[in-house]
């Protein structure tokens, strides 16, 4: 059963995803085909929620104290 999305929680664009990390566009793309972000999709737009963001860079922290 999937979770639903609280509206509490903000839904970004590719884009604004991207911009966030500092990272090029299709480096969030290639991750949500690849089904390593997580996502959400209403019709065309697609989303992505911020804690989902946050996992995913979580699981790319290499080397330190990762917190």
């Amino acid at each position: 059963m999937k979770r639903p999305v609280p509206i509490s929680e903000r839904l970004l664009t590719q884009q604004q995803a991207a911009e966030l990390c500092g990272l090029h566009l299709h480096t969030i793309i290639r991750a949500r085909r690849a089904g390593e972000l997580r996502y959400v999709q209403i019709g065309r737009a697609v989303r992505i929620r911020e804690l989902d963001l946050q996992d995913w860079l979580s699981r790319h922290t290499v080397g330190g104290d990762a917190r």
